[in-house]
């Protein structure tokens, strides 16, 4: 994540002369991250994007855990059923399309 960072930050780079650097950023993970303050996963993350966000130009940023992902799904089932139903759909390694996780 920090060489993206780095990258989008770098005004040499070919992304960042053609106006292709994020306002907005949301790092969505299936990992579950601690939220301890300042030394948990939520707040490590934070932090670094911070560190690049006036480089960048970021104007507001999110990261996105398991529990916060799960929580979204639960308020919001009708998205949930829409990726179980699609050929797309996440799938544990071993797993056949029948026995996508829910």
């Amino acid at each position: 994540m920090k060489t993206e960072l780095d990258a989008w930050a770098d005004p040499t780079r070919r992304r960042r002369r053609d106006g292709r650097a994020p306002q907005y950023l949301i790092l969505a993970t299936n990992v579950a991250l601690t939220a301890v303050p300042r030394t948990g996963g939520k707040d490590k993350i934070s932090a670094l994007i911070a560190e690049h966000a006036d480089a960048i130009g970021l104007k507001d940023w999110r990261v996105w855990d398991a529990h916060q992902i799960k929580s979204f799904l639960d308020v919001h089932p009708n998205v949930a059923n829409a990726v179980r139903g699609s050929d797309h759909a996440p799938r544990r390694a071993g797993q056949s399309a029948c026995q996508r996780v829910g």
